[in-house]
């Protein structure tokens, strides 16, 4: 026995539109939310001359699957950033970014849930 499905063309077309549609809503809305934690990144970072805190910023990146977003912490010339992180056989670790991604992976599902219920709708 062969089943024949009708319309999926037009479902599969459909659903690629919604998709490009929403898109740019979701990319900034989860902009917003990365810009949080890098906020909150910089408000635990240790501060001794200030560079280390300016260094840390978002870089989003364009692919084929859509925007991604990294968090980047150091630069060419703040190359520190680890030491402070995890310390050195000299100085003790001072975490300040381990911390806040834990409390961003613990607080943070609900609100990527909702971004997406308010951009597709609450599932029925």
């Amino acid at each position: 026995m062969t089943a024949t499905i009708e319309g999926l063309d037009t479902y599969r077309a459909e659903l690629g539109l919604a998709l490009t549609r929403q898109r740019p809503h979701l990319d900034t809305s989860l902009q917003e939310l990365v810009a949080v934690l890098v906020e909150q990144i910089r408000q635990h970072c240790p501060v001794k001359t200030g560079a280390l805190r300016a260094s840390v910023r978002v870089a989003g990146e364009e692919s084929a699957h859509g925007v991604g977003f990294s968090i980047q912490v150091g630069d060419d010339s703040v190359t520190y950033a680890l030491h402070v992180e995890y310390g050195t056989s000299r100085m003790p670790a001072q975490p300040f970014v381990r911390p806040e991604l834990e409390v961003f992976r613990v607080r943070y599902p609900e609100h990527l849930t909702g971004i997406l219920a308010e951009h597709w709708g609450a599932p029925g």
